[in-house]
């Protein structure tokens, strides 16, 4: 460029260093290149979609979590998405959600069951990239382990109370036997949740045990279960539960322990688990 200077005619030239442009332009090639690697990976599901709702994409992740592919939510509202996915119980409370979203308001995370999945939704909203991210993840397992948890707390503290009421029962401190075991099979069963609770009692020689209480959860009622069980029938059965004093069986059919009581005993009474605990009266 010619430029005059104090009347005289100069070329104007512009030199510029380019080297820290192209370092820049490189450097931000890469970050795209690690999001999109990041996108494609991660486990948790992602969508981008438009301020109105409308889906722009979605990872891999996000297809695989819905077991849907790409193509299929591309293009469409995420509240038209949600009543093609969710039934009726599932997508009320969803609804009024996805409307804020999309009228710009801010929305908590919030979890929804679908098909056998719980799933975590967090979104947030750029004004300045016109666009709505919402970040999916699948928390099944930890819900699951979460309410496993709390089931055992509350089934310890449910015992710990029985076994303190037990302790103070009247019956059994006034060796009123018959009341006392009433009270004792009807406790046990309802707080361990089985159908049936009983008591059986070894004969004086030993040779056999005989049900003399029997308590039916489901009917709320005591009763007699005529039956004996020989010692010598149960060779197993019994030596392990003379040596132990306990006989704990989940699989009580295929445990080797009890299977011996499988055809006269567990597949009668439909008897799938075995808690077997001795008593000593004095």
């Amino acid at each position: 460029r010619i430029v005059q200077l104090n009347g005289e005619k100069h070329i104007l030239e512009v030199f510029q260093d380019t080297k820290q442009i192209k370092e820049t332009e490189q450097q931000l090639r890469e970050t795209q290149e690690n999001f999109n690697d990041i996108y494609e990976t991660v486990s948790d599901g992602i969508a981008y979609t438009t301020l109105g709702g409308k889906v722009l994409s979605v990872n891999p992740a996000l297809e695989k979590m819905l077991n849907i592919e790409a193509s299929q939510l591309v293009g469409k509202s995420i509240v038209v998405i949600a009543r093609e996915l969710l039934t009726g119980k599932q997508l009320k409370p969803i609804l009024p959600l996805l409307y804020k979203l999309i009228k710009g308001e801010k929305v908590s995370s919030f979890r929804f069951e679908y098909k056998s999945k719980i799933i975590e939704l967090k979104s947030t909203i750029s004004s300045k990239k016109k666009r709505i991210t919402g970040v999916a993840r699948d928390i099944t397992d930890s819900v699951i382990a979460e309410r496993t948890l709390k089931e055992r707390e509350e089934r310890a503290q449910k015992q710990r109370k029985a076994i303190a009421e037990l302790a103070l029962e009247e019956s059994l401190l006034k060796s009123d036997l018959k009341n006392g075991f009433q009270k004792l099979v009807k406790t046990t069963s309802h707080v361990l949740n089985v159908e049936r609770a009983s008591i059986w009692r070894f004969s004086p020689d030993k040779s056999k045990i005989e049900c003399v209480l029997l308590y039916t959860k489901s009917k709320n009622k005591f009763g007699e279960y005529v039956a004996e069980l020989k010692t010598k029938e149960y060779p197993t059965y019994f030596k392990t539960l003379i040596k132990d004093h306990h006989i704990y069986a989940t699989d009580a059919i295929n445990d080797l322990r009890t299977t011996e009581l499988l055809k006269e005993y567990l597949i009668p009474l439909n008897i799938t688990s075995i808690l077997d605990a001795g008593i000593i009266v004095d």
